[in-house]
């Protein structure tokens, strides 16, 4: 996953404010990336378990300083997926930035390889069943949104409900993001009192 935001700091000035709608924070569109999942059960479980090893040690590699079996255990399991894997990790760099880097080059596996489904290998890993069938991304057509148009996948529908279920249409009300955007609202009322002033109006939200 990556995101592509549009500042990395509240911004004020007029041109920023224009340009975005008047919204002074840091907004961020996330872009999760699909891989191709190999025919083959028995890949695919080899595919997801190569990931799961990777992706667990990077998460943990720092975690538990003062357990001395983990210490050990840790540089254990580095040198099994080093094995595995055909990978040299450099010693003397940041384990935890090719432990990452690794885990990216097992999620692409199957880029070249000729496959029916693709999925977001994470998912897999935490136990659901994600798949969609790739010819759902092989045509795009135009359709309205406000004041213009936008291309979107033919199948969308099908895309949809594979992922979020047939009821996707129905409005959920929910907040995935509302601390950082509450931190935000906090920092620029703080900035505001600091000058004299009242947070303006327009730049707050609720989340009832």
């Amino acid at each position: 996953m990556l995101t592509i935001v549009d500042t990395d700091v509240i911004r004020l000035d007029q041109e920023f404010l224009d340009r975005y709608h008047g919204c002074p924070f840091i907004i961020g569109i996330d872009i999760f990336c699909l891989d191709s999942v190999p025919e083959s059960k028995a890949d695919e479980e080899l595919w997801v378990n190569l990931f799961r090893a990777a992706s667990n040690l990077y998460v943990h590699w720092d975690l538990f300083g003062g357990d001395a079996r983990w210490q050990e255990e840790k540089w254990i399991q580095l040198r099994q997926l080093e094995s595995l894997m055909g990978f040299p990790f450099d010693k003397g760099d940041s384990v935890k930035s090719q432990l990452l880097f690794l885990s990216d080059k097992i999620s692409a596996m199957y880029w070249d390889v000729k496959c029916k489904e693709v999925t977001m290998l994470p998912e897999l890993c935490e136990g659901g069943y994600y798949h969609i069938p790739k010819p759902c991304f092989d045509k795009v057509r135009e359709l309205p949104f406000e004041d213009r148009v936008i291309p979107v996948l033919e199948d969308y529908d099908r895309i949809c409900r594979l992922t979020y279920g047939d009821n996707y249409m129905t409005p959920v009300k929910g907040y995935a993001h509302a601390d950082g955007i509450k931190k935000q609202i906090e920092m620029l009322r703080g900035y505001f009192i600091g000058q004299g002033k009242a947070l303006p109006e327009c730049f707050t939200m609720t989340f009832e």
